[in-house]
Parts: structure tokens; C-alpha cells; sequence
């Protein structure tokens, strides 16, 4: 146990700063690291909200309302929302208009214009599983190959991909959780 603590004070002083020393009693309590490393940082710690203000106290805290979700460590919320889906934690609307009527599609489309990078497989049943078909098409996207120019450029100006992603949905910083097929060797010659 001792040795144990030993190598967590080191890590803790490589990751948190400040010096190693020998291991504190077993009962002292864990360093905590900075707020902006917790997944879910207290509302006005996370530097988005101005911890001032008096109305902040009125908003539910992110580990309240994220904390019970199942995590997804790649960013943005830090909350896998496809599998809280899947195991009934969360139950959204359809779609904006009350009417909104669903259905899965279990089809994926490859984007194969991606420069050098690997293609793009998108899975629509992913996004059918929540979405009613009309929260993408025909605004967002049109329902016909290749009449949509997507690119990085237009997703980071909040287009095509860019409406959900980097805002509600995983944000676009990782950029093999979307570029995940191979290209065709035989492309690139």
C-alpha cells in the first residue's frame, strides 16, 4: 500500500505540479485535480459561466445532469450518448414538431472525399436511433449521392456535421472517430 501511494504522489506531482514527498497518512484525502480536468466541472469553474453572477445558482450542475450517464472519454460532454440511449437513461423527442415520426435507418454512408485522410463512414442507424429523418433532410442535408460538399472547413463553420457536432454531439477534434474506414490502396495511385 505504501509503494502504492508512493507512485500515486509522483504522478500527482508530474500531472498537478508541486513536488513529490513521501506519501501522506492512508486517511488524507485525494488530491483533486483542476476543475477544467474534471469531466464534468461545478457550474462557474468551468470558465464559461461568470461565477458571479447570482442567477447561476438557479441551473443544474453538469455532474447532476451528466454524472449518471455513461462516459465517452474522447471530449466534448464526456457522455456516450448513443449508449444512454440504448440502455433507456435518456428518452429524447423525436424531433421538433410534436408529429415527428421515426424510423431506424441501418444504413451506412462512406465519404470517400476526404483528401488523404481515411474515408468517412457514417452511421445513419446511430443517428435514426433518436433523430426523425426530418431534422437532417432535406435542410441540412440532401437525401442524394454526392449533393452535399461536405468538408472540414464547412463542418468547423457549424454546417452539415458542424450543426450537432461541437455543440450537443461529440465535437470534431478527434479526428478518427469519424475518418474510420481505409481508403482503397488503389485510389491514392
Amino acid at each position: 500500500m505504501r509503494r502504492y501511494l508512493t507512485i500515486v504522489a509522483l504522478l500527482g506531482a508530474v500531472l498537478f505540479g508541486g513536488t513529490a514527498l513521501a506519501p501522506a497518512a492512508e486517511k488524507a484525502p485525494a488530491a483533486q485535480p483542476p476543475a477544467q480536468w474534471q469531466l464534468h466541472p461545478p457550474l462557474g469553474a468551468e470558465g464559461i459561466y461568470d461565477p458571479s453572477n447570482p442567477s447561476l445558482s438557479v441551473l443544474q450542475a453538469p455532474q447532476e445532469a451528466l454524472g449518471v450517464l455513461p462516459p465517452n472519454p474522447t471530449g466534448g460532454n464526456y457522455v456516450n450518448w448513443v449508449d444512454a440511449l440504448r440502455r433507456g437513461a435518456i428518452n429524447p423527442r423525436k424531433g421538433v414538431q410534436p408529429d415527428a415520426q421515426m424510423n431506424v435507418v441501418d444504413m451506412n454512408v462512406l465519404m470517400t472525399r476526404t483528401a488523404s485522410m481515411p474515408n468517412v463512414k457514417f452511421p445513419h442507424r446511430e443517428h435514426t436511433e433518436w433523430l426523425a429523418c426530418t431534422n437532417c433532410h432535406p435542410a441540412i442535408f440532401l437525401p442524394k449521392k454526392d449533393g452535399n460538399p461536405v468538408n472540414m472547413y464547412s463542418i468547423l463553420k457549424g454546417e452539415f456535421c458542424g450543426v450537432c457536432h461541437g455543440k450537443v454531439a461529440f465535437p470534431v477534434t478527434d479526428c478518427f472517430r469519424c475518418h474510420n474506414t481505409p481508403q482503397d490502396p488503389r485510389r491514392l495511385k
